[in-house]
């Protein structure tokens, strides 16, 4: 069976960025928040601004606290200051160039580049962001996605990001990325780990290369 068909029948669950918000800025928020970290710390980092912000987190609600109050509200999930500052950069140009609706980046010729743009959204995060807002001519790679597709035989090991992403742009059609993109995630979060992986599990199977290798 193809990658396409394997990843298929999984359910994808437990996903923070994908039940966190239907609203467009909160889930680039909540993006950002969740590099590097667990689910558990974004989210508490998530909440956290979200009730100093009254229920809601917005461009406007964002640049009112000061740098220091933006990063203690959301410590929880590391790296503070660079996310911090890449939350403000984004609120700014939310409101400069889309009038404080981040959804209006899809009336954008080149929507990833455009959020490329803001001084901390690199590709990874553009793509998971644009998924998220129904975009469907992208695929975002993270290190769970970039262990699976290398493990399984798809790319070797020295593919990077960009290279992986038209592939795997290739094997998922449009309509079928964003559920694709979780569920490669929780493959490799819940059996496909960077040690001990857990291949007699995997819904990959015997179809994966490195469960061939290692059973």
């Amino acid at each position: 069976m193809s990658l396409r068909e394997l990843v298929k029948g999984i359910e994808p669950k437990g996903i923070f960025v994908s039940s966190v918000s239907p609203d467009a800025f909160e889930i680039a928020v909540a993006t950002i928040l969740s590099q590097n970290t667990s689910d558990r710390n974004a989210l508490k980092a998530f909440e956290d601004l979200k009730g100093r912000l009254n229920g809601r987190i917005t461009p406007k609600g964002v640049l009112s606290l000061s740098i220091d109050e933006l990063e203690s509200l959301i410590s929880s999930s590391g790296l503070k200051k660079g996310k911090a500052a890449s939350i403000v950069n984004l609120a700014v140009v939310t409101l400069s160039k889309w009038g404080g609706d981040l959804a209006k980046v899809l009336e954008e010729g080149e929507p990833r580049r455009a959020l490329m743009e803001v001084k901390g959204i690199g590709p990874k995060t553009a793509d998971v962001i644009l998924l998220h807002l129904g975009y469907k001519e992208t695929f975002a790679i993270d290190r769970h996605i970039d262990r699976v597709v290398k493990r399984f035989g798809i790319v070797d090991h020295k593919s990077g990001y960009e290279f992986i992403r038209l592939k795997l742009m290739g094997i998922f059609p449009p309509e079928e990325r964003l559920s694709a993109h979780k569920s490669l995630i929780l493959i490799g979060r819940e059996h496909c780990r960077p040690r001990n992986p857990s291949c007699s599990s995997c819904p990959l199977g015997k179809e994966c290369r490195k469960s061939v290798l290692t059973l």
